[in-house]
């Protein structure tokens, strides 16, 4: 969640790391504006993973934005609720089990929320299904989920899309070649 205190509104974005990228070890975070009338960042949050042998504060972290080293308030040691998307592939090549497989894999990972998360199954081939709420414990079945049709892939995660902290676990094995949406979205 990125707050912006402005004249007017502005876009942050993280110009490093790049997206996708693989961090290891220091390094530099920086972002950026898209309005030269921000004359403060009220809140950044910056999620992220560490592995140390002692809990890590805010003095082991630096944060630079345009080469300007911020404040570190707080480290948060765990991660709020948060919503957990599997988006499903269910087209035709999914058959032969591999559907099965999914499923059996999301029961497993259903049994590792934590309190006050949520989960949902978006299954999707040519079409892609309204979001369903899953629960830890549910058994989840192929009744309804022949496989069948194409793979509509961008149009799926795009119905994953939510204003909530959302992780989207995507389940697929073939490339998407029936989807309304052309290229990357942004939304």
């Amino acid at each position: 969640m990125f707050l912006a205190v402005a004249a007017q509104a502005a876009t942050i974005t993280f110009v490093s790391p790049l997206a996708g990228a693989q961090v290891i070890g220091p390094t530099a975070l920086e972002i950026s504006a898209d309005s030269a009338k921000v004359d403060r960042v009220a809140l950044v949050e910056v999620p992220l993973r560490a592995r140390s042998s002692k809990p890590l504060r805010a003095s082991d972290l630096r944060v630079r934005e345009n080469g300007i080293e911020q404040t570190i308030r707080d480290v948060k040691i765990e991660r709020p609720a948060a919503h957990f998307a599997f988006v499903v592939d269910r087209s035709l090549s999914m058959n032969d089990g591999k559907l099965e497989a999914a499923l059996r894999a999301i029961e497993s990972e259903l049994r590792l929320l934590r309190a006050g998360d949520t989960a949902s199954l978006v299954a999707f081939n040519r079409h892609v299904a309204k979001a369903r709420a899953i629960t830890r414990g549910q058994q989840l079945s192929t009744r309804e989920l022949t496989p069948s049709g194409g793979t509509s892939l961008r149009d799926a995660l795009a119905s994953a899309a939510s204003r909530e902290r959302t992780y989207a676990i995507v389940i697929t094995d073939g490339g998407d070649r029936t989807s309304q949406r052309k290229g990357y979205f942004a939304e």
